[in-house]
């Protein structure tokens, strides 16, 4: 027998020994699967979460675009970058817009902030006419801050960029997005657990060429970075199949040919005895 399918056979004997001392304990067993059962709801409702400001149906949209970043640890890992839009969507005779986007700093870090509204719109030759008010990044109290109008509205009328129209005809799906926004990644999931955040948007204000409020929603985003939870065949039970593959993964590091993100469940960049722990834990429960 190879040293590596004795290293596999020890592997799955370790879990097996790890499982049956985790089944002595049946009440221990019966209050965590309560404590993930009620961890299951939550996530339900959180991921239910909208964002409250509807005027009308027929007003327009500013919204964090793609709505839901949820990811898992092996997906991104510490400093990975994620991008936001903010966007505007079905929205007609905009002069002027004006939002605050809050996010938790502790979790992420703003590292890049594209105007691209009225840079989209207004000719390259006329962009000395794009007045920023305001644009700031506080990566202490987790926000942006975006006011943008232009600097001669008249000029800007007479140019025949404002005002600003996005509609589908327009815009392919009738949106553009006004801020482009890149975040870093600056803290990770402990095992079993999950980070996240609201993304929040506050301070909306689209304005027409007389400064009149245009009728506008407001749908929020959402972020969370979720730690593996041991399925790593993806069949939504953690079981021999995924240990066998754990096996598999054993002691590889990034850069080993048998490297697999999925079984370093602790997100240390190394398969080892720890993430055994864990995946013992988890042994025999449905993924959340």
């Amino acid at each position: 027998m190879s040293i590596k399918a004795i290293s596999k056979a020890m592997i799955i004997v370790l879990l097996i020994a790890i499982i049956a001392m985790l089944l002595f304990d049946v009440t221990a067993r019966t209050n965590v699967a309560g404590r993930n059962l009620l961890q299951q709801y939550a996530l339900v409702e959180e991921n239910a979460y909208v964002s409250l400001l509807y005027v009308s149906g027929d007003s327009g949209k500013i919204s964090v675009d793609p709505r839901d970043n949820v990811y898992y640890s092996w997906e991104k890992r510490m400093n990975d970058t994620i991008v936001i839009n903010v966007t505007v969507s079905n929205m007609t005779g905009l002069c002027g817009l004006s939002f605050n986007l809050y996010f938790n700093s502790s979790l992420l870090t703003c590292t890049g902030f594209i105007e691209n509204l009225f840079h989209t719109v207004a000719p390259q030759s006329a962009w000395s006419n794009i007045w920023q008010i305001k644009r700031t990044i506080n990566n202490v109290a987790g926000y942006i801050e975006y006011v943008y109008t232009y600097m001669d509205l008249p000029q800007a009328l007479h140019g025949g960029y404002e005002p600003i129209n996005i509609t589908e005809s327009d815009y392919p799906e009738g949106k553009l997005p006004a801020a482009i926004l890149t975040f870093s990644i600056t803290k990770m999931p402990s095992p079993n657990a999950y980070l996240d955040c609201p993304l929040h948007l506050t301070f909306v204000q689209p304005t027409d060429a007389q400064g009149n409020v245009i009728l506008y929603d407001v749908v929020d985003g959402y972020y969370r970075l979720m730690s593996p939870t041991g399925d790593i065949n993806g069949d939504s039970v953690i079981d021999i199949y995924d240990a066998i593959l754990f096996s598999d993964a054993f002691g590889s590091v990034p850069v080993s040919p048998y490297w697999n993100p999925k079984a370093d469940l602790n997100s240390d960049d190394i398969v080892d005895i720890f993430d055994a722990i864990v995946l013992a834990t988890s042994f025999g429960k449905p993924t959340p």
